[in-house]
């Protein structure tokens, strides 16, 4: 499938998605500014020509969501149906590092967002399939994390990835949360579903 990504290609997951998909990368590097409106509605012009959207760059200032309802919007209005793939986060850096930080009240907000989309399309047939995997702490992706807070069992790439697949193959799962403290293991459905093994 032909996918693009909100992410520097040298991310290391957005290089787990290039495993899955034919990807291009939208990011500062390749010219795009998530926080820019106008150029978010550029890229959501090039929306036909994409299986799949993959939002993993928060931006700040609630972009996020902000990017997420306007993809929703332009699949309405142009009758458009697209499948979207958002990165949330189940416990976030900012509780760690930065208590003042305002990025897990827009990993919220792009929860929400995800989940009102989830209903329309589901109980009133929109366009946009919306698909939300809340990662915990992942290996590689963070030196201060894994220097000082050694006790956490990291996620794998590999096991998100297998995850992310997993989600794809069984579309009536909407949401699912990696946990650090239960490695490759997820509860579905916004954390109410059952707990299920990680390794398929």
């Amino acid at each position: 499938m032909k996918a693009r990504v909100t992410a520097d290609q040298n991310n290391l997951l957005a290089k787990e998605f290039s495993k899955l998909f034919d990807c291009d990368f939208y990011s500062r590097s390749t010219g795009f500014d998530i926080t820019n409106k106008a150029q978010r509605e550029v890229y959501l012009e090039n929306t036909s020509n994409y299986n799949i959207s993959i939002h993993v760059s928060n931006g700040g200032n609630f972009s996020g969501a902000n990017l997420l309802c306007e993809l929703e919007n332009h699949c309405y209005q142009t009758q458009t149906h697209h499948k979207v793939f958002n990165i949330g986060s189940y416990i976030c850096f900012g509780l760690i590092n930065a208590p003042q930080s305002k990025y897990p009240v827009e990993k919220a907000a792009l929860k929400f967002a995800h989940e009102r989309i989830v209903n329309s399309y589901v109980y009133h047939k929109g366009y946009l399939d919306s698909y939300l995997i809340n990662l915990n702490f992942i290996k590689g992706m963070s030196h201060h994390i894994e220097q000082n807070y050694k006790h956490l069992t990291l996620l794998s790439l590999r096991d998100i990835r297998k995850n992310i697949e997993f989600m794809l193959n069984f579309s009536n799962i909407k949401e699912l949360s990696l946990q650090s403290k239960q490695p490759g293991n997820h509860r579905v459905n916004n954390g109410i579903g059952p707990l299920l093994p990680g390794a398929f």
